[in-house]
């Protein structure tokens, strides 16, 4: 299951991308692979994952959605609280997409993401900080609830024309810190998310090595646990602004030599490939073309490329990394 949430890879995906389901077995080799990575959990991990499901879904749901409408709204809020009298055409496509396709709170999906929030408290293991998180989201996508049509309403019905934007003034006293704090809490979300789910798949990663010793599952699966932690590193050298040669070069060089030992594997063992369940069957094109975009930032970093035209290379492998996730998520249904 991916989250497409922005960037923030994570992230959870919030950007960022995030894998929850566990993958299956091959036909080949069935003394090793037939018990599903799935049952290879611990039970403990088994009902955290179940429990993290809802928060994954609130994130595919609204994660980019509430960004998107929290700076379009802002923006709004700015150029007509400055000019009431503007025409909505001499402003920019993000106040259109507030105004019009932007009516979030016009659709389903927040009672969806509230729905689901409420039964957190009641799944196993009991963990007061999702708890806590679940139900102070939920509360405050029901007070969205109220406020956010008769917002969306105001706009885009011009009636900041009428009155000169003091409605406006009057609801964005209420409106803008319960936005701001819906989307302080969305990103908490994605990093608990992320952090719990990173944790999973260590151990789950570990019990393929265990179970079957470290063969072709556990290549495929160490392979897209590195990629998350090369993108997850990039991001971060990004919004640092630390886009050096050295530190570049470290995040990028394990993920290509991961790439390469799968592959030489199931080169070697081609039996290990046939199963239409099989993970590296799925993943090994939209892998490649992670790996050739990430090699590409690398040769930005080593020839001394402006951080500008890195950040565009990264924003490239970004893309292909979310490539890469809906191909291992093709792969579990």
């Amino acid at each position: 299951m991916v989250i497409t949430y922005g960037r923030m890879r994570v992230v959870a995906g919030v950007s960022t991308a995030i894998c929850l389901a566990g993958l299956a077995q091959a036909q080949q080799t069935p003394a090793l692979h037939k018990t599903p990575e799935s049952e290879l959990l611990s039970p403990a991990d088994a009902a955290l994952r179940h429990k993290l499901h809802p928060f994954v879904h609130c994130l595919n749901l609204l994660g980019n959605e509430m960004s998107t409408l929290a700076r379009a709204y802002r923006q709004a809020f700015v150029l007509l609280n400055r000019n009431p009298s503007q025409e909505v055409g001499s402003l920019d496509y993000g106040f259109q997409q507030f105004y019009g396709g932007g009516v979030l709170f016009a659709k389903t999906a927040p009672d969806e993401c509230a729905a689901g929030l409420g039964t957190v408290q009641a799944m196993p293991p009991a963990d007061p900080v999702l708890d806590a998180l679940a139900t102070r989201y939920a509360a405050e996508l029901h007070a969205m609830d109220v406020i956010a049509p008769k917002v969306e309403t105001y706009y885009q019905e011009k009636n900041y024309q009428d009155d000169k934007m003091a409605a406006g003034r009057t609801m964005n006293a209420q409106y803008q810190p319960l936005l701001k704090q819906v989307l302080a809490d969305t990103h908490q979300m994605f990093g608990e998310v992320q952090t719990r789910t990173d944790e999973i798949d260590g151990r789950r990663v570990e019990a393929i090595a265990q179970h079957d010793g470290k063969r072709g599952r556990w290549e495929a699966n160490a392979f897209v646990m590195q990629a998350r932690v090369t993108i997850r590193t990039l991001d971060r050298l990004a919004a640092d602004k630390a886009l050096s040669k050295d530190p570049l070069v470290a995040a990028i060089m394990p993920l290509e030599a991961r790439y390469d030992e799968a592959a030489a594997y199931f080169k070697a063992h081609p039996e290990e490939n046939t199963d239409d369940m099989n993970l590296w069957d799925k993943v090994a094109s939209s892998g490649q073309d992670f790996v050739t975009a990430a090699k590409q930032v690398r040769r930005d970093a080593a020839a001394g490329k402006p951080a500008d035209f890195t950040g565009a290379d990264i924003d490239a492998a970004r893309h292909e990394y979310d490539g890469l996730i809906a191909s291992v998520n093709i792969s579990h249904k």
